[in-house]
């Protein structure tokens, strides 16, 4: 039986397929790594998720994308991606994305319960 997919996998899957062509990366290797930074991203979008286990996996993405050295780093080189630029442009990014529960770079809480103390506050 054939997996149907929603449109949006759909649309990520041709998107992996086609960044991962031998046009657009210099060697089968360069794509390898390059999909562990586009996973790590990927997964540090689910802060929001209702299952705990998507969660653990953006907290950690987030922890690596934004505070690991060694392993992001070498990560990054083996993908030709400068690990500065990239953190310098995904800072913001998630910072934006989740700014209630982000701060200073780390996960403070992604709970909607603080989101809405947040809100609250602002409100008064």
């Amino acid at each position: 039986m054939r997996k149907r997919f929603t449109h949006n996998e759909a649309e990520r899957e041709q998107r992996l397929q086609t960044d991962t062509q031998d046009e657009v990366f210099e060697t089968p290797e360069v794509a390898l790594w390059y999909n562990v930074i586009s996973q790590a991203v990927s997964d540090s979008l689910k802060l929001e998720s209702k299952n705990k286990y998507n969660r653990i996996d953006a907290i950690d993405a987030i922890a690596w994308l934004l505070h690991d050295r060694r392993d992001y780093e070498i990560v990054c080189c083996r993908a030709d991606v400068d690990p500065v630029v990239l953190r310098r442009l995904l800072w913001p990014w998630l910072h934006e994305k989740f700014p209630f529960a982000l701060r200073d770079g780390r996960v403070v809480s992604p709970t909607t319960k603080l989101k809405r103390k947040i809100e609250e506050k602002r409100r008064l």
